[in-house]
C-alpha cells in the first residue's frame, strides 16, 4: 500500500550561533513540490545560544509556519523537514534521546506542532540532508544571528 499525497511540502531548517554559545540566529524556508522556496524565514534567538539550540529554532519556526500553510489545504499533504544538524533531525524522529535541560523544551514545542499537523491528517517525515544542500538554510540563519546585531 503506498501513500501518495498530492502535495510536498519540504521545510529546510537550520541555525547558526557566533562562538557557541553566542549570538545565535535561525532560518527556515519552504518549497511546495519543489517549487520555490516561496517562504523565507529568519530570527534571532538569543546573545547567548548554542548552535543545538539555534537549529532547534529552525525547525520550529519552519513548522509554525508549515502548519500556517497546510491547515487550509487538503489532508492529502506530506511535509518533509529536513535539515542538516543529524542530531537535531534524528531528535526529532524521536530515535535518539534528548537528555539536554536547553534543548528539551525546545524539543517538546516542536513535538506539539508535529502533533499539529499530524492532527490535520498531514504526514510529517524527517531527512537528514548534507551541508551543501541547506545553503539557504544556513543563509537565512545567518541573517537572524545578525538581526540580533541591529
Amino acid at each position: 500500500m503506498t501513500d501518495e499525497r498530492s502535495t510536498v511540502v519540504a521545510v529546510y531548517f537550520d541555525g547558526a550561533s557566533k562562538g557557541n554559545p553566542g549570538p545565535a540566529g535561525a532560518g527556515a524556508y519552504i518549497m511546495e513540490n519543489g517549487c520555490g522556496p516561496f517562504l523565507s524565514l529568519s530570527t534571532f534567538v538569543g546573545r547567548h545560544e548554542t548552535n543545538n539550540a539555534a537549529e532547534y529554532e529552525g525547525a520550529i519556526l519552519g513548522l509554525k509556519a508549515a502548519l500556517k500553510f497546510v491547515a487550509p489545504l487538503s489532508t492529502k499533504i506530506k511535509v518533509v523537514v529536513r535539515g542538516d544538524s543529524k542530531l537535531a533531525v534524528e531528535q526529532l524522529k524521536g530515535r535518539w534521546e534528548c537528555r539536554s535541560a536547553n534543548l528539551i523544551p525546545r524539543l517538546e514545542r516542536a513535538q506539539e506542532l508535529i502533533c499539529e499537523l499530524r492532527a490535520l491528517g498531514v504526514l510529517v517525515l524527517f531527512e537528514h540532508v548534507p551541508r551543501a544542500a541547506n545553503a539557504r538554510a544556513d543563509k537565512l540563519a545567518n541573517e537572524g544571528v545578525l538581526k540580533g546585531k541591529a
